[in-house]
């Protein structure tokens, strides 16, 4: 399926199997096959021609409307989590590719966001995630500190004036804890 797709991506093969994908959802954002067959399906739904298409745009609210609802379920989830992270890229119209398992903004694809009132879910996110007073708990997390990442590429691209905010907050925090560490270091603290 995956080939099939990757060489015949028409609106109506996409909106088809994107429509099979919205059905078992669940199983499908946890398989490891299944899940890299939904992540084509959302490469392929940054197509103009594709995105346009009347039931790729129906599947597509279908999928945001689930993914608004149990996106917090999958964080911690391996293969939940990757799928986490597309879905934010999905709604925000941002998708960075992965070189060497590493984020770049150098590699970013903008394309139209798949929700008109991105900006107002990316702002939440922003607030639960990357201005988060906790959120040196969430940099030590394995699947968490990756959604973070993106979160900060989908942020400097969509919000740049957010981001000076954000990366200020993450410094604080990130200078709160290396005096802390000096501090334990130099005995001050027991």
């Amino acid at each position: 399926m995956e080939k099939f797709i990757k060489e015949y991506p028409t609106p109506e093969i996409v909106g088809c199997l994107f429509r099979s994908i919205n059905n078992y959802l669940e199983g499908v954002i946890i398989g490891k096959n299944t899940s890299r067959l939904l992540e084509k399906v959302l490469l392929s739904c940054q197509s103009e021609e594709v995105a346009e298409n009347e039931i790729v745009q129906f599947q597509s609210q279908k999928f945001c409307e689930y993914m608004w609802h149990h996106y917090p379920d999958n964080l911690e989830n391996n293969i939940g989590s990757h799928i986490v992270r597309l879905f934010f890229q999905f709604v925000c119209g941002v998708y960075v590719s992965t070189q060497d398992k590493v984020y770049s903004s150098k590699s970013v694809v903008i394309s139209t966001p798949m929700e008109d009132n991105y900006m107002e879910r990316l702002h939440d996110l922003i607030k639960r995630f990357l201005m988060n007073p906790h959120i040196n708990q969430l940099l030590t997390n394995e699947y968490m500190s990756s959604t973070l990442q993106i979160l900060l590429v989908i942020c400097s691209v969509r919000c740049p004036e957010k981001f000076k905010e954000v990366t200020k907050h993450l410094m604080a925090v990130l200078c709160d804890i290396d005096q802390k560490v000096s501090k334990k270091d130099s005995g001050d603290i027991k």
